[in-house]
């Protein structure tokens, strides 16, 4: 064939001594054996993958994502990684992920059940905002008795639906208040 000669190499996990599948352009791989994150250099030519787990941080900061994987936080954990090695969000995220079972802590699947109740909840709040017109004179009736007058039906029949929407409104940020105070 012509002149060029195509140069093979076999990469080998620092920790365990397992066969590391070639990166797809990556500069960082998880060994599949021992799940250690191993950061692969081109420089020189054939220097050795250096191995980049939570036992090559510093203790303080090995606490702190111990403690947010521990409080449930794994996506502080996981950024708190990727802050201190510089690795990409999947080996940081695999790389939590090991301390978390190293810890014996099964960290929480990411559930899509919100996914689908968002926009399920907005669409049975536009329909109840449809309705109010015509629950607002049955409310004014039960509310005021039944000699209520045709203004104060109409009244009733304007103000209900934007009551009922500055009220949900209120009631929502409360909510995503506490639930921010929670994290």
């Amino acid at each position: 064939m012509g002149g060029r000669q195509i140069r093979t190499e076999s990469l080998e996990c620092p920790n365990c001594g397992a066969s590391i599948p070639a990166p797809d352009g990556q500069g960082v791989v998880v060994c599949r054996y021992c799940h250690s994150t191993i950061r692969l250099s081109a420089e020189g030519g054939g220097s050795a993958p250096a191995i980049v787990d939570a036992s090559a941080l510093p203790d303080e900061v090995r606490d702190l994502i111990r403690g947010h994987i521990a409080a449930g936080r794994t996506m502080q954990a996981i950024s708190a990684y990727r802050e201190q090695t510089s690795l990409p969000l999947k080996q940081s995220k695999e790389a939590v992920e090991n301390m978390a079972r190293e810890m014996g802590i099964e960290l929480p699947k990411p559930s899509s059940l919100p996914c689908v109740l968002i926009p399920l909840g907005f669409l049975v709040w536009v329909g109840l905002i449809a309705l109010m017109p015509f629950v607002a004179p049955w409310v004014a009736r039960q509310v005021l008795g039944e000699g209520v007058s045709a203004g104060t039906v109409e009244t009733s029949r304007a103000l209900l639906p934007i009551i009922f929407v500055v009220v949900s409104v209120a009631v929502f940020f409360v909510a995503l208040g506490r639930s921010r105070k929670g994290r």
